[in-house]
């Protein structure tokens, strides 16, 4: 894939009709992060971003809230297994060709996610625990009681709290440890502090 200065990268909508600005693919190729994709002339990219990752896909907010959003993340990989994708460049992750396992992988995530007897507490874990593994990324740190707060004061991670039937404070003890656990995060006393 060469992209020549000044030139803009053509095809690149969004299902709404929008066109995707190109700067963030510019600033890939000049890192070398995504230099070496075997690309030919004709061949579909799909820019996916938070729809399908090469282990997975982001989190189904919408069920936090009560609202339908299983449905659609089923929809929207049944639709990219009907496209001829040759090539994914997801919103995380490195850009992959291996979409069929992908998208294996992405079914059977959703598949566990959805199968919760309609309590859907493991969704609910995941989210919190994506949303504060970015709430380290930005502050580095938190104690124990800061995130409790922040569970509590935030509308979103309250309503996938309420979905965990579990009480904030341990629950932020649980989810600390499985961070810490997946390599995310370190225990100092009572903080939990980013490893990245």
């Amino acid at each position: 894939l060469e992209i020549v200065p000044g030139s803009h990268l053509r095809g690149l909508a969004t299902p709404q009709g929008g066109v995707i600005d190109d700067a963030f693919l510019r600033e890939d190729l000049r890192k070398g992060r995504i230099e070496q994709l075997p690309v030919q002339a004709g061949e579909a990219i799909l820019i996916s971003a938070d729809a399908l990752w090469e282990h997975g896909f982001g989190v189904i907010f919408p069920e936090l809230i009560g609202e339908s959003g299983f449905a659609e993340q089923a929809a929207v990989l049944q639709l990219i297994s009907e496209l001829e994708v040759r090539i994914v460049i997801p919103g995380h992750g490195a850009p992959f060709t291996d979409v069929c396992s992908a998208l294996d992988r992405a079914n059977s995530r959703l598949a566990y996610l959805s199968a919760d007897n309609g309590k859907h507490a493991r969704n609910a874990r995941n989210a919190l625990k994506a949303l504060i593994t970015f709430l380290l990324l930005d502050a580095q740190k938190f104690s124990f009681s800061q995130l409790a707060k922040t569970i509590q004061h935030s509308r979103i991670m309250d309503a996938a709290a309420r979905q965990m039937s579990t009480p904030v404070p341990l629950l932020v003890e649980q989810l600390a440890a499985e961070l810490v656990l997946a390599g995310i995060a370190k225990m100092q006393g009572e903080w939990l502090v980013s490893s990245r």
